[in-house]
């Protein structure tokens, strides 16, 4: 599979080359297994035999025959690769299979459903693969001529420094209108002389100094893009510091720079104030992902030309900005933490679902995907599940196969009723599919809904169920609380993970969302399963090594079983 390197062969060439070698993984049926040797053997290469491999990778997600979207473990794969590649200019052919491979990745977004897990693993490889020259796309150029041509309409030439925001960042977000945006801002910032930057610094302070429950998300907004506009680059500390000294070795000079130091020192606290706010209100945080990512830029340019943000110039204030801009991408990807479980309880309580079986004693089981007939008998909790995947291995769609599993378990439920098993099903007192109204048995209804903000339960006593569901739903709607009826989510649609290695015995179950490790043991199987925190690439493979441990301590036992046995 290896393809003999030449420089002198043109980009055509090397293309067809990498193309055909795709073809062959492609047509291969143990592809895990090629990945897994690939990741085996990242460890003891060399710095030759890294570059070589990374484009067999790349070309794996760039030419796929059947233009399918590249897996979670080959993006991850190719991510590694590309971390040990180290310095100096890259080898011809990941020139030219790189650019293709993100343009997989991009396509990738546009077909079909994906998972949150394949989005933040592609996400991480886009911005990856952007720092490459080669990776870059042509909007850069034309901003830039846009930019030179405005600045010469007003016969204007703008020249950005330390003290002043550069114009490539935003470009290298993309050139959507949010970033096209924010270029026109930075524009107008550097055409404002340090009266009229101060002045408008202070406005922006004196809004963010309000309660921020006071604030609204467009005012939070403006604030949060005029702090990015005015905010430079991170520099080294001995710039600073020689700049400082500059200042008072010439008494004569201009008191500009230490102006403009006091104004990013302003600028940076105003910025880390007003995300943490944007954090606290919980905003939407597509408002403001341009202005994070422009952020973000600058953070990773120091980082890759210099080192770790805390050995800039005001280093603890950029580290906080940065943890700020983290959290906030990562809660934007996925609920996690206290939030998460802030989420699943309100989903608990207040939440009812569109799959009911409108019938007493049965209900809807989604860890296993099958409808449950539960009743008490003798004091013992008994119960028959019907499984809708004998359905659909009969070629029915998932919800057909839904309706025929509840069909089974309704005509399951007569013949309990007739052997006297179960009582006949009876009506609701309370048909409402609203959440927080409740029957009384005194024949009123009450209405219960949590504040989010205050956690303290309002509502009150009507009479009437229509009285009762239109203040449940003035309620949700003024606290912004989810629809009434929510849809319960197809299998298709949940998040699956493939095993991050061969290993026997261990797979993830999408029903139940969590790892399940099986080994035979003296005659009995034993099971054990763990659900990761949420779905980040951290913790599945946190929890898949909790799986597989589990897994080789119970081989362990076996085999020493095994051998006192043969004594």
């Amino acid at each position: 599979m290896a393809i003999r390197q030449s420089s002198k062969l043109p980009s055509s060439s090397i293309k067809n080359k990498l193309r055909k070698h795709a073809r062959r993984y492609h047509g291969r049926a143990n592809k895990s297994w090629v990945i897994s040797k690939y990741l085996q053997e990242l460890d003891r290469f060399d710095r030759e035999d890294v570059r070589k491999h990374a484009a067999h990778v790349a070309s794996w997600i760039a030419y796929d025959p059947k233009g399918r979207i590249p897996k979670t473990c080959l993006i991850e794969l190719l991510r590694k690769y590309i971390a040990k590649l180290g310095g100096g200019l890259l080898p011809e052919r990941l020139e030219v299979v790189l650019p293709d491979a993100k343009t997989a990745l991009q396509s990738g977004f546009t077909m079909g459903e994906i998972s949150e897990v394949w989005r933040q693993a592609a996400h991480k490889l886009q911005r990856i693969l952007d720092k490459f020259r080669c990776c870059r796309p042509p909007t850069d150029q034309v901003l830039a001529v846009a930019a030179t041509q405005e600045s010469a309409a007003d016969d204007v030439v703008v020249v950005p420094d330390d003290d002043e925001p550069s114009h490539e960042d935003p470009a290298a977000l993309g050139a959507s209108s949010q970033h096209l945006q924010l270029c026109r801002r930075i524009n107008q910032w550097g055409f404002l002389d340090d009266v009229q930057k101060l002045e408008r610094l202070r406005q922006a302070e004196e809004v963010a100094r309000r309660p921020w429950r006071n604030l609204s998300e467009v005012d939070l907004a403006e604030v949060v893009n005029l702090a990015a506009t005015a905010l430079a680059a991170p520099r080294r500390k001995a710039l600073a510091q020689e700049e400082e000294a500059g200042e008072s070795g010439q008494a004569s000079a201009s008191t500009d720079p230490g102006a403009n130091h006091d104004l990013q020192r302003r600028v940076r606290s105003l910025l880390l104030r007003v995300l943490r706010m944007w954090r606290a209100s919980q905003y939407d945080f597509g408002v403001i992902e341009h202005v994070l990512g422009f952020v973000h830029v600058k953070i990773d340019k120091f980082e890759e030309k210099v080192g770790s943000i805390q050995d800039a110039a005001a280093g603890r204030c950029w580290q906080a900005i940065k943890d700020v801009i983290d959290e906030l991408q990562g809660v934007a990807r996925g609920a996690s933490g206290l939030q998460a479980c802030e989420a699943k309880r309100r989903e608990r309580l207040f939440r009812r679902f569109q799959r009911q079986s409108g019938v007493q004693n049965i209900c809807w089981k989604k860890e296993i995907a099958s409808w449950r007939v539960q009743r008490v008998e003798a004091g013992k909790h008994k119960a028959v599940h019907f499984p809708i995947s004998k359905h659909t291995k009969e070629g029915l769609s998932e919800e057909e196969a839904v309706a025929a599993a509840l069909e089974e378990a309704k005509a399951h439920r007569e013949e309990l009723v007739r052997q006297g098993k179960l009582q006949p099903s009876k009506p609701k007192a309370t048909g409402s599919m609203v959440r927080g109204v409740k029957f009384n048995t005194g024949g009123s209804f009450r209405v219960q809904i949590t504040n989010p903000r205050t956690k303290k339960r309002q509502g009150g006593t009507f009479k009437t169920l229509a009285e009762a569901e239109a203040k449940a739903q003035e309620l949700a709607k003024e606290w912004g609380l989810h629809d009434e009826e929510v849809a319960v989510e197809r299998l298709s649609e949940l998040p699956h993970f493939e095993p991050l290695a061969p290993e026997p015995g261990v797979k993830w179950r999408r029903g139940a969302q969590h790892w399940r490790a099986q080994c035979h043991v003296n005659s009995k199987n034993r099971n054990f399963t763990v659900k990761p925190k949420d779905y980040s690439e951290k913790e599945v493979e946190k929890a898949w090594k909790q799986a597989v441990a589990w897994r080789k301590q119970q081989e362990k036992e076996r085999e020493q079983a095994e051998r006192a046995r043969k004594r």
